[in-house]
Order: C-alpha cells, then sequence, then structure tokens
C-alpha cells in the first residue's frame, strides 16, 4: 500500500518537473521572434492556458488526497483569491507565474532536478531560437544601437537584452550547479568568455553587472561565514537585506520625485536617467493602485514591428514597475515571497543561491527580469530539498506520514 501510494506521489512530482521543462519552453518561444506570427502566437497562447489549468488540476486533485493545515489552506486561498483579482483586474499572471510552484510544489522537488531542469531547458532553446533565426524562420532586423550606432545582436529573439537573460540564466545555473573544487576553473573560463560576449554583441550592461556582482556576494559571504552561518549571521544578513530593501525604494522614490536627475550633469549617466524619466513618468500616468492597472508596455517590438505604438514606454526598474503595473498588495507579497526565499537559503546554508538572490535584488533597481517567468528557479530552489541524503529523508518521510495516515 505505501509503495502504492509513494509511485503515485512520484508521478504526481514527475508530472510537476514536466509541467516546469514545458513552461520554460514556452516562454522561451515567447521571447523570440517566432511569437510575433500569428499562428504561433495563438499556439504559445493556447500553450501557456493549458499549463496553467493542468497545474491548476494536479493541485486541487493533490490538496483534496493530503492532509492540510489551516494555515496552509489559508495561504492557498488567500494567494488564489489575489492570483484572480490580480488577473480580472490588471490581465497579469506575476504572482502565480513566480510563487504557485514556490508556495505549494517547491518544499517536494529536488533541488539539482529543478536547476538543470532550467538550465538545460533553456538551453536547448536558445540553440533551438538560433538555428531557426539563421535558417531564415525568424524575422530579422536592426532597430537595436549601441551608444556607437552599432547594431546588437539578437539572434531572434524580441530584445537584446531576452538573449542575455536567457544566457544569464544558464550562467547561475551552472554556477549554483557545478561551482565546486574540480570545476571551478572550467565554469570560471566559460563564464567570463560568455560575458565578454554578452558585453560585446548583445551589449546588456545589466547581465554584465549581474554576472560578477553574485561572484563577488558570494565571496564575500565565504570570507564573513563558517561553513554554517550562525545564529547570529543569520540575523545580521536577514537585517541587512531588509534594511537594503528599504533603503532602495525610499531612495529612488526621493530621487524621482524630487527631479534630481533632471540636473544637466546627472544627465550624463543616459541610461540610468531615460530609466528614472519613464519611472516618473509611469507614476504620472498611472499611479499606484491597489490590484495594478493594464500597463500599456511599448518596446521597439510594438513601435517598429507590430506598429501598434507611436512611442517607446516601458519601466524598468522593479520597484516602480511592481507597484504601478501589479499593484500595492501584488507588491508586497512579491517582496514577502522574495524574503522567505532569502531566509530559506540562510537557514540551508546555500551561499551560492543566496548570492543569487541578492545580486537580483540590486539589479532591479535598473532592469525588471526577475518578473519573467524564467527566473522563478531562484524562488522554487530556495525551498527546494537537497539531493545528496536529502531525497532518501523524503522518502522515509512520506512514508512515515503514509504509515501513520493509515493506522489512524
Amino acid at each position: 500500500m505505501n509503495i502504492k501510494a509513494h509511485s503515485k506521489k512520484q508521478t504526481t512530482i514527475d508530472i510537476i518537473y514536466l509541467i516546469i521543462g514545458a513552461w520554460v519552453f514556452a516562454f522561451m518561444l515567447s521571447t523570440s521572434m517566432l511569437s510575433v506570427n500569428q499562428i504561433a502566437g495563438n499556439i504559445l497562447g493556447i500553450t501557456f492556458i493549458s499549463i496553467r489549468l493542468l497545474l491548476i488540476g494536479l493541485t486541487f486533485i493533490d490538496f483534496l488526497h493530503r492532509r492540510q493545515s489551516m494555515k496552509r489552506i489559508l495561504i492557498l486561498v488567500l494567494f488564489t483569491a489575489l492570483v484572480l483579482i490580480e488577473y480580472l483586474v490588471a490581465d497579469n499572471w506575476l504572482l502565480f507565474e513566480l510563487f504557485f510552484i514556490f508556495i505549494y510544489w517547491a518544499d517536494r522537488l529536488n533541488y539539482i532536478k529543478v536547476i538543470k531542469i532550467f538550465m538545460y531547458t533553456t538551453g536547448f532553446s536558445i540553440v533551438l531560437i538560433v538555428l531557426l533565426y539563421y535558417c531564415g524562420f525568424l524575422i530579422k532586423y536592426d532597430y537595436f544601437t549601441n551608444r556607437m550606432g552599432r547594431a546588437r545582436v539578437t539572434l531572434g529573439f524580441h530584445h537584446p537584452n531576452s538573449l542575455s537573460e536567457c544566457l544569464m540564466v544558464v550562467l547561475l545555473c551552472a554556477f549554483l550547479l557545478y561551482w565546486k573544487k574540480k570545476k571551478r576553473v572550467g565554469i570560471a573560463i566559460v563564464t567570463i568568455l560568455v560575458t565578454v560576449w554578452i558585453a560585446i554583441f548583445p551589449n546588456t550592461l545589466t547581465v554584465v553587472l549581474t554576472i560578477p556582482i553574485v561572484y563577488f556576494i558570494y565571496a564575500l559571504l565565504k570570507l564573513i561565514t563558517s561553513k554554517t552561518i550562525t545564529k547570529k549571521q543569520r540575523r545580521r544578513i536577514l537585517i541587512l537585506v531588509g534594511l537594503f530593501v528599504i533603503g532602495i525604494i525610499c531612495g529612488l522614490y526621493y530621487v524621482v520625485n524630487s527631479g534630481m536627475f533632471d540636473n544637466s550633469v546627472l544627465r550624463q549617466f543616459e541610461s540610468l536617467y531615460i530609466r528614472i524619466r519613464l519611472s516618473r513618468l509611469g507614476l504620472e500616468r498611472y499611479g499606484i493602485t491597489l490590484f495594478g492597472t493594464v500597463y500599456e508596455s511599448a518596446t521597439e517590438i510594438a513601435v517598429y514591428i507590430n506598429k501598434t505604438a507611436s512611442e517607446y514606454f516601458t519601466i524598468d526598474s522593479v520597484y516602480f514597475l511592481l507597484p504601478i503595473r501589479y499593484g500595492l498588495i501584488s507588491s508586497i507579497v512579491f517582496l514577502y515571497c522574495y524574503y522567505k526565499s532569502i531566509t530559506f537559503c540562510v537557514k540551508k546554508d546555500n551561499l551560492k543561491l543566496l548570492s543569487v538572490l541578492i545580486a537580483v535584488l540590486v539589479m532591479s533597481v535598473v532592469d525588471p527580469f526577475v518578473t519573467n517567468y524564467i527566473m522563478s528557479f531562484i524562488f522554487i530552489c530556495s525551498k527546494a530539498y537537497k539531493q545528496s541524503h536529502g531525497l532518501k529523508d523524503k522518502v522515509m518521510c512520506d512514508e512515515a506520514i503514509g504509515v501513520i495516515s493509515e493506522s489512524r
């Protein structure tokens, strides 16, 4: 009986892994020029809907067959209600895409498997998109240029930044998986080469900065902690992260409202100035609401390719994008889940993933890539159990629960 029950549970978990892989693959295709085609775009839309329905259906069945605490039931009910309100009011699935698996399934998923699914699926998708691009199946255009007027490489993606961010995910996953004594040199060489290529061809500065910041924070954490993080160090890390987020939010909103970036000297920082100016424009146009608003973003695709917008407008800073686009309530939930992810990493002494979470938090000042589904692995993995001896412990725990349930 126990073997059958465990087999069913494992089958369900395997389906969750497949859903994650399919979701990553669909997301990757949606970032390519393939989605500009109406038929392909409709197919991708149906795929996303099917994935969500399948995940919701599996969760509902599992929820009915597992004993749930009142706290867990309350969290799921409130989260589901918020996701529905967010979709109906602001037409988005941000919280569902980033945190649904994190909240309900992550503690039963394998840390190593999740990272491998994200890394290999993303890597395979990049290769596929590039092949389609060179075979002539994807639209080619050169609207993206750097400060020197040279075209930025897209290789079939919507935007050079999309290509860079997908490569960054592969590099971060490789860091989490393979940064060990015997493999450090190889990982370091590959990381440096890819980062330099990103700097020269797609020319995405935020990604180029994110990678070294991750390694710097990791080295710093290794320096100030022993093999395990003590209780005092845990408190200090969590307090510092909390103060950093509060300081960043207060500082950014002061800068935007004070107009200090209108100073002619500060305007020399063109990229940062444009981000600040667009954030202020977003606040003026939409303001901040409880549940968000339909955000009329217009990137180069909308302006030059689809001809659906007359001006370029997008908000890059997550600290403005969240309250404007997704609403104040969703922003609070996002920051709370992010903080919980950091807490899990601190408790598990997972310095590598903690370094990634902190680095992404820093770069969210100027880049919204953390709001993409492909970045959800940093949340899922913070809660997932490790492969070494964790798998056995998990199986034994599941079997023990089954025995107790049957005896009752």
